[in-house]
């Protein structure tokens, strides 16, 4: 190869570490072997390797979650890319920025029956069928336009997976291309003359107003505006599960999560007269296991994305743009509203009264939260997994800043929290990381704890350990009055961890947190604390 030209995958490392791309993972193959070696040679990038590519595209996923910025998520194809296909779908289901780059079986042998290793009869139709963004660099000279693509597509709006594959074939060919630039789509302006203006005209004379936040307020700039905009409007705020920390969980006008069946079925939502809702969908998730949620016909929706806005229920007024833009012009139009100082009181009683609530229902729960949120403190980053205390951590769990509560809300995997957790942690490596994750979740991706281990990444993992799936176990005895298939029978969690080089604890009772918390911050990798629980625990 000439001195001039370097490969395919060199130029591929070069562009993404140019555009901003600092962490990768994945798993090393013979089919990958390129763009390996091309990483070695560029320090801008570090590489973690998974012990499963499901569990890499999880941290993929928490990295970018946590920080706003996609990472590289690297693969073999067929069984590496399609072992990392359930990750790939949950971020796009969320809209998590990141870029899946994949090799592919050499160009002759795509959709043939040869038996070529690792060939899939249509491995690009499979991510085809999964995001709105699948490339194949099929040429040399496409290798750095389609690397700006899928960069620029993945930071959005609305930030979303995109899935670039590469030939063998194509991979190890020189190429001299000039450098390209990623062409960074432009956030869409609002048009201030218009709808914003219509907008704070309606906000400003409504008698009820009240706002609904998603994870489109993902920044401490959007969360500042919106808890502003709130208090110049003395509206109450709900939150969805992901826009948790939109504003922060203890402010006087903060009512609770959507998801909670006390806050969407409160009469703050029945009663208002006007809902602003930002940087979410109002997706039908947060209302599939509790019933519609109900929403006056006078709804203003902003958001980043236009395919969202009215995709759940019909909008008054839609503001497409970057939500911060867009609450700051809002605040700019609105004047303090008086007289309603007392809204306050009124909306902080109703969020204690909600606890209570949540309190007598499950008292247990409710009990072990409030111990280990009291316990980890303010900052901490949490990751989830679909197990009952993560649920009910949606519900109530007080989180104060956006990107601080990850969870798998719209396509619900399993297996998501811990692998997270670590992506979060080298996203955020100054912030204590936690992972709520149940027993049978955690032997999805407890391989990753050897990831975890070897990069020296201090992360808590909880595994509340109730011997069964829980969740499925309450609904089939609601529901046919028995269980079938939900029983599970454990290993010794702490041993385990222990036999890892994480270490392991069991915690009995709660008074021992915030001891084994301190032990777990104060040490140089991962940390599992087994906390038993009971399969009654909730009605």
């Amino acid at each position: 190869m000439s001195p001039f030209k370097k490969s395919v995958a060199n130029r591929l490392m070069e562009a993404f570490a140019a555009f901003g791309a600092r962490q990768a993972f994945g798993i090393p193959g013979i089919h990958s072997l390129a763009l390996y070696d091309a990483i070695a040679t560029n320090s801008a990038i570090r590489h973690v390797t998974a012990r499963h590519e499901q569990g890499a595209g999880y941290m993929a996923e928490g990295y970018a979650r946590a920080s706003g910025q996609p990472s590289l998520l690297l693969t073999i194809g067929g069984p590496g890319a399609t072992n990392a296909l359930t990750a790939i779908a949950d971020a796009y289901a969320d809209s998590v920025p990141l870029v899946h780059l994949s090799t592919q079986v050499p160009t002759n042998y795509i959709g043939t029956r040869k038996g070529y290793l690792h060939a899939v009869r249509n491995q690009l139709g499979v991510f085809e069928s999964v995001v709105e963004n699948a490339y194949r660099i099929s040429h040399v000279d496409e290798t750095l336009p389609f690397a700006a693509r899928a960069w620029a597509e993945a930071l959005g709006p609305p930030g979303r997976p995109v899935y670039l594959e590469v030939p063998l074939d194509v991979l190890e060919q020189p190429s001299s291309e000039p450098n390209v630039a990623p062409s960074f789509i432009p956030h869409r302006s609002i048009d201030f003359e218009g709808p914003i203006d219509r907008a704070a005209h309606l906000l400003q004379t409504a008698s009820r107003p009240i706002i609904y936040a998603g994870g489109g307020i993902n920044s401490e700039r959007a969360s500042g505006y919106l808890t502003a905009l709130a208090e110049v409007l003395r509206a109450p705020v709900v939150t969805t599960t992901k826009g948790k920390g939109a504003i922060p969980a203890d402010h006087p006008l903060h009512l609770g999560c959507s998801w909670a069946p006390t806050v969407r079925n409160s009469h703050w939502l029945l009663e208002a007269d006007v809902v602003l809702a930002v940087g979410t969908r109002l997706s039908r998730r947060t209302y599939d296991l509790f019933g519609e949620l109900k929403l006056p016909t006078s709804l203003i929706h902003l958001d980043a994305d236009p395919s969202i806005i009215g995709i759940n229920h019909p909008v008054s007024i839609r503001l497409v743009g970057e939500v911060s833009e867009g609450l700051e012009h809002l605040l700019r139009l609105l004047r303090q509203r008086p007289n309603r100082t007392e809204m306050d009181p009124e909306v902080t009683h109703f969020r204690e009264q909600t606890h209570r609530s949540a309190r007598d229902r499950a008292p247990k729960v409710m009990s072990l939260l409030e111990a280990v949120s009291a316990a980890l403190g303010a900052d901490v980053i949490t990751t989830h997994d679909l197990n009952t205390i993560s649920v009910w951590a949606a519900f109530y769990f007080p989180v104060r800043r956006p990107r601080h509560f990850l969870f798998p809300m719209e396509f619900g995997p399993l297996g998501f929290s811990l692998p997270a957790a670590i992506g979060a942690k080298l996203a955020r490596p100054h912030q204590p990381v936690a992972a709520f994750t149940g027993d049978g979740s955690f032997l999805f991706s407890l391989q990753e704890l050897s990831t975890a281990v070897q990069e020296k990444i201090q992360v808590l993992v909880f595994v509340f350990n109730d011997s069964c799936y829980g969740s499925v176990a309450r609904f089939q005895r609601t529901r046919y009055g028995r269980t079938i298939g939900t029983d599970i029978v454990n290993p010794d969690f702490v041993a385990l961890a222990q036999s890892f080089g994480a270490q392991g604890f069991r915690c009995h009772n709660v008074l021992q947190l915030p001891t084994l918390v301190d032990r777990a911050f104060s040490y140089e990798g991962p940390t599992v604390v087994e906390i038993p629980i009971e399969t009654d625990w909730v009605g």
